[in-house]
């Protein structure tokens, strides 16, 4: 950087005679748009495992996303989480992993390899020597990435295009055996903490990545490949389908195509990572191969790439031009249940007679879970099948399904997938006979509940499900964190100090997960331990009898009133029940003052205050 006024170039310099088209960057930038969301810290931590001459690795590499004015490097630490207690961090470079891209600067506290360090400063020294890279000093360095967002953003294109070039500008690190020892065991889990160093010599733990040791990252992507004739002799199409969600969640960093004619070597087709961007859960990537000859076979092998370079399990394609077929349709699937008391699944499909010599087999497949690849479940079938039969590995669980085509010609025909939830057992009895009663133990409250056991007959049931209410909402819903009650009983804890009406139900449920209807349904009132004061208002005279009225928020457990005149019970709840709002009182004596007092009482004799005492004068005698 030779002056402020100087436009900084990122340090891999896009001019340079390395390739680097526009529809390359637009592409690049959003499929980066996940790491560079709101949502995501200031730095990301990546990390994967690998083994280079039975030595295991654990590569590096942070990607910032800002960069704080008084950073000056990182720091690497490690420590064990495996344990009961995580271990205190341990540093693993001493010294200060700097931003700076210069022939003196020293890579040994990045790479420790010789071999490795070797090709590091010769490629260091080809990009600086052809101009592919700019030499570019610490104190620049960090002045430049301190002036803004779209300096830290152009160096992430170079940083992602070789993880070479992030090792030599200060934004990776190789670990080599770390913690291999006799204390420490094989099994034990790391973190790596990556330290961001400030002006003072501060740090601060920016990201962290977790390794179990021993590990070696394995890259998967299941992919549907298709080469396609274009209008042109010398150009063909190759096209391939993934789940871009499994792209994602592999921190994959795009693809590598090659090409080989006969059984010749594969030959690389693109100079940089072919990536991906999509909207939804599924992406198509297309590459034109310009340089074929006409009427010749080729074999096409895609690979996903790693952020670290690393190349996943490749995928092949055959083109053989003198066997195309034209247009086949893919077969369309259908499932059907089995008859009862059989199992497995019985499965159908159609597809065009017409286009049967051109297809060798049928291969039937099965996905367990998302992150398993389709595996064939069943034989090689002639291609005048029309049905098959699968029983899956378990019960009660979903499978995805689909046909596979097998043929010469590289048509890579797949049918339609189906989801299937696998579950012929038929569901247990509904339990009976719920019954319920409230018990207290100390300061804690119960409600047991029984229930009839299961007949000697039923050899479906498993266990019992809970299902209760929400006073005072009367639906009943699944109790989701109590487990499955394996006897005919459960005592269920009741926290309300206040009078609730509680409603169960249980339901049987299989071994398969199959539940049952419910049973009859329990109700349980549960005791106030305390209950709200009565008032009374408003209150009337007439001659020589006196009306007392009053509103009640009344608990499930209310028994009534009692009413005091001048001290003494007058009536009582048997007189006054939950439901009474009013009191007239027998004749009283003319011209004569009385005080009432009102107070309510529960089933179990719980009483609540009584009101305040209301004077009352009779009339007088006629």
């Amino acid at each position: 950087m030779k002056s402020q006024t100087t436009a900084w170039r990122a340090p891999f310099d896009c001019r340079s005679p390395r390739p680097m088209i526009i529809s390359f960057l637009v592409a690049f930038l959003l499929a980066t748009t996940c790491l560079f969301g709101q949502s995501n810290p200031a730095i990301q931590l990546f990390g994967e495992g690998g083994s280079e001459r039975g030595i295991l690795v654990l590569r590096l590499l942070w990607i910032p996303k800002t960069w704080q004015p008084d950073w000056t490097g990182f720091r690497i630490k490690v420590r064990i989480i495996s344990g009961d207690q995580p271990t205190e961090w341990s540093p693993i470079n001493r010294v200060t992993i700097f931003p700076e891209l210069s022939r003196s600067k020293d890579l040994t506290n990045v790479e420790s390899d010789p071999a490795a360090l070797a090709r590091l400063k010769g490629k260091l020294e080809k990009w600086l020597s052809t101009g592919q890279a700019k030499e570019t000093k610490r104190a620049d360095y960090l002045q430049k990435l301190a002036s803004g967002p779209d300096a830290v953003k152009g160096l992430y294109i170079p940083i992602a295009l070789d993880y070479d070039f992030a090792l030599v500008n200060g934004f990776g690190m190789v670990v080599r055996r770390w913690g291999a020892s006799e204390e420490n065991e094989m099994d034990d889990t790391f973190e790596y903490g990556l330290f961001a160093v400030n002006k003072q010599g501060e740090e601060q733990l920016v990201g962290t990545f977790t390794w179990e040791e021993g590990s070696i990252t394995s890259i998967r992507l299941d992919m549907d490949l298709q080469v396609v004739p274009t209008h042109l002799k010398t150009q063909l199409e190759v096209r391939w389908e993934f789940d871009y969600q499994t792209y994602l969640s592999q921190n994959l960093n795009g693809f590598n195509l090659y090409r080989r004619s006969g059984t010749g070597s594969f030959e690389k087709l693109n100079e940089t990572p072919i990536w991906a961007t999509t909207e939804g859960n599924t992406s198509q990537l297309s590459f034109f191969d310009k340089n074929v000859q006409p009427n010749t076979a080729y074999t096409y092998a895609v690979a996903p790439l790693s952020l670290f370079g690393t190349e996943g399990q490749r995928q092949e394609v055959l083109f053989d031009p003198s066997k195309l077929p034209g247009k086949v349709e893919p077969p369309v699937l259908r499932a059907f249940e089995q008859a009862a008391g059989k199992s497995g699944i019985q499965f159908e499909w159609d597809f065009s007679g017409a286009s049967q010599k051109f297809i060798r087999d049928f291969v039937l497949q099965r996905r367990e879970n998302v992150e398993a690849a389709y595996a064939d479940v069943s034989s090689q079938m002639p291609a005048t099948t029309r049905a098959a039969t699968d029983t899956p590995p378990w019960q009660g669980e979903y499978f995805l399904y689909r046909l596979r085509v097998l043929d010469d010609f590289g048509l890579n025909l797949f049918s339609n997938e189906l989801l299937i939830f696998y579950d012929p057992q038929v569901p247990p009895p509904p339990p009976t006979g719920l019954r319920g009663e409230f018990e207290k133990e100390g300061d804690r409250q119960f409600i047991r509940l029984t229930w009839d056991p299961k007949s000697p007959g039923d050899l479906l049931t498993a266990g019992y499900l809970l299902h209760s209410n929400f006073p005072p909402d009367e639906r009943l819903l699944l109790e989701g964190n109590i487990p499955t009650i394996t006897g005919n009983s459960y005592r269920y804890e009741v926290f309300s100090t206040g009078s609730a009406a509680y409603q169960f139900a249980v339901s049987a449920v299989s071994a398969r997960k199959a539940e049952s209807g419910l049973s009859n349904v329990a109700r349980v009132v549960t005791p106030s331990q305390k209950i709200p004061n009565a008032n009374i208002w408003p209150f009337s005279v007439s001659g020589n009898r006196i009306t007392l009225n009053w509103e009640y928020d009344a608990p499930p457990d209310l028994a009534g009133f009692r009413v005091f005149q001048d001290g003494r019970q007058v009536a009582g709840e048997a007189q006054l029940p939950a439901a009474a709002k009013q009191w007239v009182s027998p004749q009283l004596a003319f011209s004569t003052t009385y005080s009432f007092e009102l107070q309510a009482v529960t089933t179990t004799g719980v009483e609540s205050r009584k009101s305040i005492a209301r004077t009352v004068t009779t009339g007088q005698q006629q």
